[in-house]
C-alpha cells in the first residue's frame, strides 16, 4: 500500500534533483572560468589544486545526481502504476493532479471543476483509507 508520505516524497525528490543540478552547473562554471592558468605566474599551483578539487567534487555530485534520478524514476513508475490501477477515473485524476503534476489542493479542485479544496482532498483520503482497510482484511 502506498501512503501519502510516500506519494509526497516524489515532489521533494524532484526538488532535490534540481538542487543537485544547480550545484553541478556551479561547479562546472567554476572549473571552466575559475581555473585559467597563466604559465609562469605565481599561484598557478594553487589554481591546479582548485581544479583537481572541483573535478573530484563534480564527479561525486554527478554520481549522486545519477542515484537521485534513478530513485526518482523508480518512485515515479511506482506512483504511476498505483495511479493507473485506480478504477475510478475521477480518483485517478485527483491523484494525477496532486502527485504527478504537484498541484495544491485548491488547484486540484479547480482542475476538477470545483472551488472547494476539501472535496478532492476528502475523496483522496477516503480512497486511501478504504485501500488500507481492504489490504488489512
Amino acid at each position: 500500500m502506498i501512503t501519502v508520505q510516500q506519494l509526497s516524497q516524489l515532489r521533494y525528490l524532484k526538488q532535490e534533483i534540481n538542487v543537485e543540478r544547480e550545484r553541478i552547473m556551479q561547479l562546472r562554471t567554476k572549473s571552466i572560468y575559475g581555473t585559467r592558468r597563466l604559465d609562469g605566474m605565481p599561484g598557478a599551483a594553487k589554481r591546479a589544486d582548485r581544479t583537481a578539487q572541483c573535478a573530484t567534487e563534480l564527479a561525486y555530485l554527478e554520481q549522486l545526481l545519477a542515484e537521485h534520478m534513478r530513485r526518482a524514476i523508480c518512485e515515479l513508475l511506482r506512483l504511476q502504476r498505483f495511479i493507473g490501477e485506480i478504477p475510478d477515473s475521477e480518483m485517478r485524476l485527483i491523484f494525477y493532479y496532486r502527485y504527478i503534476k504537484g498541484l495544491s489542493w485548491n488547484a486540484v479542485a479547480f482542475r476538477m471543476g470545483g472551488h472547494d479544496e476539501q472535496i478532492p482532498r476528502k475523496k483522496h483520503d477516503r480512497y486511501l483509507r478504504e485501500q488500507a482497510q481492504r489490504e488489512s482484511a
